[in-house]
């Protein structure tokens, strides 16, 4: 920092300008120019003439304080500063800090001594609190899940913010750099302190995952150059300290992933398969010997072994379980390794609970109320119920209905809605199915030969747009099939792993030529690389356009026996993918919309401890929805919308488990500007070296020129007199 900084160097120019102003006044006069300033200056020139050696050195020394007081007072206006030794330090110097402390989950890895990161943070930021002068103003924010601050902007009660401190602790968020480092820039654009009376510290383990690590994928770029804007504006606006914790931790292994591979629908006889990834960050050598039991609820289904995990790497275990024994539970995969771990929280990790409820499937096939006993609703109903109604496990409760019929059928009460064969919508209809979409209902639109193109490129809530059909010709073999190389959507995971399954042997001589929007998910395509399977996400719930008719009249898909298998995976993928237990991170907020029936009843939620908590349903342009958060622990919720009950889970982070730090070298990479960096090791002592205390000049300077303002008058009435 210079030894002269200034608030404002354009109030020192004007300032510097103005004092040349008396000067060339008295030049002028000198001329004989007199009318610039004739009463200001009449008695100097009759001391001039009457006692010219005498009165000239009056003149020059009223000309000089002239000059003085204007320059003090317009460098008083520009609010210099000057840094104090420490014997001036109590002459009223003092210091706006901004301590920005990290309590995300990463801080609360451990050494072997059982030392957590955090514990080391919260040891330094009690000693920049307790050091504080008493006229020092303090304010402490968070990074943990989403940046927030625990006292005021400006507070000077050193017992309150101890008390503050007392009551943190380490979250299992993920950590907020972007919120956090804006935070303390807007507490500094609100401060009255100047530049060089500002210090921002932040106390972190500097995790690579969050400070440090670069991406070719845009939204990590996006990430890192609004870091890199930020940072720059932090060492515009104060003294940045970085003071790093991370110590000598242990090792950390991490359930990194536990996943279901493909759909099964809830409560059937069929295999579900699962995936279990468990990582290995940090550490001096491999890992081996680990267990991962497996529950369903309170029992284990499932004890997996683990084979030595490298450092840096991970193992992935996959195993399966009939979807009848688990419904309505939900699933944990513990890991229990044998040898001290860095973090224990990341050492669980949950599956959504399966529902044991059928799914609710409103079908809607015109071609079917004219009459048709072949229709494409009837086709799907026979493949969703293949045993007929009494099937046991009951996996989806059905109701056929025409597109006249539609607007009679409350569509809150079905969990998909199937256009099997439905040629145009009115306008009030299609907004009926809007809003049943934005609540959380899935919407399932096929091929027909009644579909009208053109009102349906029109629709906005559908993930493609519509260009006609392809037609080829049945009786010269010109079809397509479906590319197995391209069946990457979990629900259809059971089919890319039997590349010679009928499904990729399925003729199809005529679909819809769709283009899918940029969010859209493209679950499968054609041979000649059009899109057959498409979805994405609308409001709270989901839409997915089956390029191709679900009858014989386009395809010989229900011909071969995969077409029950693909129906029943897509539309209970549908069907479970707004109700059947979705996955949030900690610190994420749970969104769901209701009907206006269910708004009215109220919300609550039961947390992983037990607690119930009353939600309130907001409600806005999408319609009524229950949102709770952000959700503070990982465990099982369960949300209970007047008669309906909705399971979700919450897992943490999975980048917070990796407990290696940036460095100083990376941070310095991050922050584009001046920092101070201090590492603090295990058992290292805090001595962190503060800022050069400044005082501002402005109230001293104005005080000098109310004392040469006096001085100048009484010169002049001297000059005055003594004409």
């Amino acid at each position: 920092m210079s030894s002269w900084p200034v608030a404002n160097p354009m109030m020192v120019l004007v300032a510097l300008g103005a004092m040349a102003i008396p000067l060339l006044i008295h030049l002028l006069n000198r001329r004989r120019y007199r009318p610039i300033e004739w009463a200001a200056m009449r008695f100097l020139e009759a001391a001039v003439r009457q006692r010219a050696r005498r009165m000239r050195l009056e003149q020059w020394l009223l000309l000089l304080m002239r000059m003085v007081v204007i320059g003090l007072f317009g460098l008083a206006l520009a609010r210099p500063f000057l840094p104090l030794s420490a014997m001036a330090s109590v002459a009223g110097a003092r210091m706006h800090r901004v301590i920005v402390l990290d309590n995300s989950m990463s801080m609360s890895a451990t050494n072997d001594n059982g030392e957590s990161r955090f514990v080391r943070a919260m040891s330094v930021v009690r000693g920049l609190v307790e050091r504080a002068a008493a006229n020092d103003a303090l304010c402490v924010l968070t990074l943990g899940g989403q940046a927030d601050a625990i006292t005021a902007k400006e507070t000077y009660d050193r017992r309150m913010v101890l008390d503050r401190l007392a009551t943190l602790d380490v979250t299992e968020a993920g950590t907020d750099v972007v919120g956090g480092l804006q935070l303390a820039i807007d507490v500094l654009d609100d401060s009255d302190f100047v530049p060089g009376q500002r210090e921002v510290v932040v106390v972190s383990d500097f995790a690579g995952t969050s400070w440090g690590e670069t991406s070719d994928d845009d939204e990590e770029s996006d990430v890192r150059r609004t870091l890199a804007a930020l940072t720059r504006q932090l060492a515009d606006a104060a003294t940045v300290t970085l003071i790093e914790v991370a110590g000598d931790d242990q090792s950390n292994l991490a359930v990194a992933a536990f996943v279901e591979v493909g759909s099964v629908p809830a409560g059937s006889d069929v295999p579900m398969q699962l995936s279990v990834t468990v990582s290995h960050d940090g550490g001096v050598q491999s890992a081996g010997g680990a267990v991962v039991d497996v529950f369903a609820g309170d029992r284990l289904v499932r004890r997996l072994m683990l084979d030595a995990v490298p450092i840096g790497g991970a193992q992935t275990e996959r195993f399966a379980l009939r979807s009848v024994d688990v419904a309505g539970q939900t699933l944990q995969a513990r890991l229990r390794p044998v040898a001290a771990d860095a973090i224990v929280g990341d050492n669980v990790r949950y599956l959504g609970a399966r529902e044991s409820d059928a799914i609710r499937v409103l079908i809607v096939d015109d071609q079917g109320a004219l009459g048709h006993a072949a229709g494409a609703g009837t086709y799907l109903s026979a493949a969703l119920q293949p045993g007929g109604e009494t099937t046991r496990g009951g996996w989806f409760a059905l109701t056929i209905v025409s597109s006249e019929d539609l607007a009679n059928e409350v569509l809150g009460a079905y969990d998909v809605v199937v256009m099997a064969h439905v040629g145009r919508l009115s306008t009030e209809m299609w907004g009926k199915v809007e809003r049943y979409v934005r609540r959380g209902g899935s919407l399932l639109v096929a091929g027909s030969e009644f579909l009208d193109v053109g009102q349906f490129a029109d629709v906005a809530l559908l993930p493609v747009t519509m260009h006609g059909t392809w037609d080829g010709d049945r009786e010269r073999n010109e079809r397509v099939s479906f590319s197995k190389s391209t069946a990457v959507h979990a629900a259809l995971a059971d089919f890319a792993q039997h590349p010679s399954t009928g499904l990729f042997s399925t003729r199809v001589w005529r679909y819809l030529q769709i283009e899918p929007n940029a969010d859209a998910d493209v679950w499968l395509r054609f041979d000649d690389g059009q899109p057959a399977i498409v979805s994405h996400n609308f409001g709270d719930g989901a839409v997915c356009v089956f390029a191709t008719s679900l009858d014989v009249s386009w395809n010989n898909l229900p011909a071969k026996g995969d077409y029950v298998a693909l129906m029943i995976n897509v539309v209970g993928h549908l069907g479970r993918a707004g109700d059947g237990g979705p996955s949030l991170l900690v610190g994420e907020r749970f969104v769901r919309g209701v009907t206006e029936r269910e708004a009215a009843q109220g919300a609550r939620v039961e947390t992983p401890t037990g607690e119930t908590v009353d939600v309130l349903v907001e409600h806005d342009e999408r319609g009524e929805r229950v949102v709770y958060g952000p959700v503070p622990v990982a465990g099982s919720y369960r949300v209970r919308v007047g008669d309906r009950d909705i399971a979700f889970v919450a897992n943490v982070p999975t980048g917070e488990s990796d407990v290696t730090g940036v460095g100083e070298s990376g941070l310095r990479d991050v922050f584009e500007g001046p920092v101070r960096y201090v590492a603090l090791g295990d058992g290292a002592a805090f001595e962190l070296e503060p800022p050069v205390p400044t005082h501002e000049m402005a109230g001293g300077m104005l005080g000098l020129v109310a004392l040469l303002l006096l001085g100048e008058t009484w010169l002049a009435t001297r000059l005055g007199a003594s004409r």
